[in-house]
Formats: structure tokens, C-alpha cells, sequence
């Protein structure tokens, strides 16, 4: 049965290395703390784990999105990382 439970996306009370993909769907941009939701979303990801960020438009027109990108790509071993892609278009990093 799901369960649901209500947190401060900055300080998550999940164990470290839980899920195996994290999504943050029009959210990141609300976050008082972006860059510590994404070091929190990173924390609870397994190892070789996917996340996925969408916002309300384009990447480089969403203010709070760029240091979350630069969070991800600072601790994220990834090639796959799309700057600029319509939220409409799938992105991986």
C-alpha cells in the first residue's frame, strides 16, 4: 500500500541512498532552497539512479532552475545532460 509523508523538500526524512529515480514535476521553482532540494533529491538517489526536473518553461528562462542544473552536473557523473530542452521534450541527467 503507498504511503505518503509530508517534508521540507530541503531536508527530506528518507535514509540516504532509497530510490531509484527522484522527479521533481513544477516544483523546484516553488522550493525556498532549490540547490538544497536538488543536494536532498541527490542524497536519497541509489547510486546510478535517474532525476528528473521539469519546470513551466524553457530551462535557461526559469531563474531557480540554472544552480540546480549546475548542482546536478557538479555531482552527477553524467553525459546525458540537456540544457535548453522544452519542458514538453524528455530530458535525462
Amino acid at each position: 500500500m503507498p504511503s505518503f509523508e509530508v517534508a521540507f523538500a530541503d531536508d527530506l526524512p528518507i535514509p540516504a541512498n532509497t530510490f531509484d529515480a527522484v522527479v521533481s514535476r513544477f516544483g523546484v521553482m516553488f522550493f525556498p532552497s532549490p540547490v538544497g532540494s536538488v543536494r536532498e533529491m541527490l542524497r536519497v538517489l541509489k547510486p546510478g539512479g535517474r532525476i528528473a526536473i521539469a519546470v513551466w518553461h524553457f530551462a535557461e528562462r526559469t531563474r531557480s532552475i540554472t544552480p540546480c542544473r549546475k548542482a546536478v552536473e557538479r555531482y552527477v557523473n553524467s553525459s546525458r545532460t540537456v540544457a535548453g530542452v522544452p519542458m514538453s521534450q524528455p530530458r535525462s541527467v
